[in-house]
């Protein structure tokens, strides 16, 4: 008797922490505001529906009108508090203080104010490198001189560097800071192409860098040296004016030739207002949060999001090794070391950690259930306004995938993506126990809208951000493009009137070249590029983006540009496979094939691989499915066809392979439907291995 009651009490109590335990409210919203999100002030024109439209955006920061401002905002209230964080490959995470950051800034400028480069609008500070402390100080130091910052992403190849640099007109390099990787390579452009007043290596100088740059006489010195030069004589701060020049920002090309776009201090600043304002009180930035960066500080997102963190005087770290190469697994150990409370999350790295997750969930009729359970009672919570810690059932299956990114995230940033697939967006607004925001933006903007703090997940990017406008604008086919004015609209872009032309019409508005229609709730669904538009036979119109949204869930695919050509008017593809399903899946079928080149060197692979695609396309409508298709190593992708964001340039992957799909459809490919670009050293489009498969009808 006795053992039967302690058995039930037994199990009365782990029913009731499963079921029935109160668990604690992290974060509560009034839900009534995600029914409307956005209000009308004119015709076709929204703004954000919890504020006015007014525009005055530095009756919010009044004590901050510049990004040297905000990062003084930030020395004064946490001076001696940590402020930079680096590691080493075998050593601990190191911090610098506010006070220590504005000292080696300082220094820093005074170093090249004493060489002739004195403070002012006159001078670009250009910098050719990854995520690293120093790039901060070049940029604060930018900032506290006024001069201009030119961020250059150092994945960027060596014809796309010297392409950049000698643009007509090129923006002016007075000084030009590599990093250890790009010294010599930068020495070997300058020397015949580009004129540079000093370079400045950051990290010691070699001998061999050092006797070449005395051959082409070339001015060089090491960061270090620079700064000790400052410290020994300093110069005072020349702050600059809110409608100076912040930067000159170089667009991912993702939808075309890469532009030079100037952002004044006022633009930065007032979307880093209309971010404060969007995150709220609840879940505002304090100086006990810390940021792990991994987005590019050449991209305006990387620059807003250092520009938040400093104005809050909140710590801002940088991982060891940068994201350039594709390693998810490094981030991820990075991540699960450092532990932050803020992160934005690349594209790329939410759908290998969906994957690794639908898995588990796919392959187990007990995770599958416990799964759909834990989401139901999270998207339950998320439609009251609510964000629960996890309870019992929600722990066992969620927690390994918040683990993974630390396991401290109060605040997760998603950007949109073209290539991301609705669940994926879904899956990460529901299963963390923190406030999750989508973002949408471009580099001539900013952010241009943002989910709301605590909403669940509704297919749209949010409403419009304080201080923005934005409308729908007719455009051919029938769809409606969106446009956007506010005070954080770019300057212009350098040297290109024409483009200026035709991004700004008449009435101010600028012209993003996506496709919109706002949803019921008052958020804007982006729909496609309108440059990637087709036609099909029937003479239908159809994105191409929803198409790719269909292929993208496969777990085979890790990226997808799909295009629909005039000659045949149907869709077709360029694949990235994914590495790591790719090397399973031959490891699982016993595969005679070790490297990542010998899977696609192997028939059975492609055939068994083109036949899950078209599997996968089945459930299309029959116009929709990708009749043929173009697999890219996943090496080469990354390295030649990803932009800064880790987002595919389609309009290069589309151009760069025309010839081949031309060929295929004319020539019906002899019974193909299939072609591997197995050449790593070409640049896109070259030395391609036709795989004999299956007929294209």
């Amino acid at each position: 008797m006795w053992f039967k009651l302690i058995i039930s009490v037994v199990l009365s109590y782990i029913l009731y922490k499963l079921f029935f335990a109160k668990r604690k409210i992290l974060y509560s919203f009034n839900s009534a505001r995600f029914k409307k999100q956005s209000r009308q002030i004119k015709e076709d024109i929204f703004v954000h529906s919890g504020f006015g439209e007014d525009t005055e955006y530095d009756k919010f920061t009044s004590d901050c009108g510049t990004l040297y401002e905000a990062f003084q905002r930030g020395l004064k209230r946490s001076a001696t508090a940590p402020c930079m964080g680096y590691k080493g490959p075998f050593t601990p995470y190191k911090w610098l203080s506010y006070q220590s950051v504005n000292t080696m800034f300082s220094n820093l400028g005074s170093g090249l104010a004493n060489r002739g480069f004195a403070p002012g609008q006159g001078l670009h500070m250009t910098i050719i490198a990854g995520n690293i402390v120093e790039w901060a100080f070049i940029a604060e130091m930018c900032y506290a001189y006024n001069h201009i910052l030119v961020g250059i992403h150092d994945t960027f190849s060596i014809a796309a560097k010297t392409a950049i640099l000698t643009i007509d007109p090129a923006p002016k390099i007075d000084v030009l800071f590599v990093d250890d990787n790009q010294c010599l390579s930068m020495i070997n452009i300058i020397k015949t192409d580009v004129s540079v007043g000093l370079v400045v290596k950051i990290g010691v100088l070699t001998e061999e860098e050092s006797t070449k740059a005395a051959e082409y006489n070339i001015p060089i010195v090491s960061v270090q040296a620079l700064a000790k030069e400052g410290a020994d004589k300093p110069v005072e701060h020349l702050p600059p004016s809110p409608h100076d020049i912040a930067s000159i920002i170089f667009t991912p090309g993702v939808s075309g030739d890469t532009k030079a776009v100037k952002l004044t201090h006022a633009n930065v600043v007032s979307n880093m207002a209309s971010m404060i304002m969007t995150i709220g009180p609840q879940a505002a930035i304090t100086p006990d949060d810390s940021y792990l960066s991994v987005i590019p500080l050449c991209h305006i997102y990387g620059q807003l999001v250092m520009a938040i963190m400093f104005y809050h005087g909140a710590k801002f770290s940088f991982v060891q090794m940068p994201y350039n190469l594709g390693s998810e697994t490094q981030v991820v150990t990075e991540l699960e070391y450092f532990r932050p409370t803020i992160f934005i999350c690349p594209p790329r790295l939410q759908k290998s950690m969906f994957n690794e997750f639908s898995d588990i969930m796919q392959n187990s009729f007990l995770w599958g259930n416990l799964y759909r359970y834990a989401k139901k009672t999270r998207n339950k919570a998320l439609n009251a306004g609510q964000i629960f810690e996890y309870s019992t059932i929600e722990s066992t299956v969620f927690s390994g995938a918040y683990d993974s990114i630390g396991g401290r995230v109060r605040l997760l940033f998603t950007g949109y993506e073209s290539a991301t697939a609705p669940e994926i967006n879904e899956f990460f607004t529901f299963a963390f126990p923190c406030v999750v925001l989508e973002v949408y933006g471009m580099s001539e903007y900013g952010v241009i809208s943002c989910s709301l703090p605590g909403s669940s997940y509704s297919a749209g990017v949010g409403p419009p951000v304080p201080f923005s406008q934005v409308k729908l604008m007719d455009s051919q086919y029938g769809y409606k493009e969106i446009c956007v004015k506010g005070p954080s609209q770019f300057f212009g872009y350098l040297g290109e009137p024409a483009n200026n032309a035709t991004r700004i019409d008449d009435d101010g508005w600028l012209l993003t070249g996506d496709l919109g229609e706002w949803l019921p709730n008052g958020t804007l669904k982006i729909i496609d590029k309108a440059m990637f538009l087709g036609s099909l036979k029937n003479g239908s119109v159809v994105s191409p983006r929803q198409i790719e949204l269909h292929y993208i869930r496969a777990p085979e695919i890790e990226n997808i540009a799909v295009t629909i050509p005039r000659i045949i008017k149907r869709p077709v593809g360029v694949i990235c496979p994914s590495q790591v399903y790719m090397e399973l899946w031959a490891q699982k079928n016993k595969v005679e094939a070790k490297t990542m080149n010998e899977i696609l060197c192997n028939e059975s692979v492609l055939m068994q691989f083109e036949e899950h695609i078209h599997k996968y396309g089945s459930a299309l409508p029959e116009e929709q499915r990708i009749g043929m298709f173009l697999i890219i190593h996943p090496e080469k992708f990354r390295r030649t066809a990803m932009s800064p964001l880790y987002t595919s340039r389609k309009h290069l992957l589309i151009s760069s392979y025309g010839k081949e799909f031309r060929q295929m459809s004319l020539q019906r490919m002899a019974g193909r439907s299939m072609s591997v670009d197995m050449d790593m050293g070409s640049n896109l489009g070259e030395n391609l291995r036709i795989a004999s498969l299956s007929g294209f009808t």
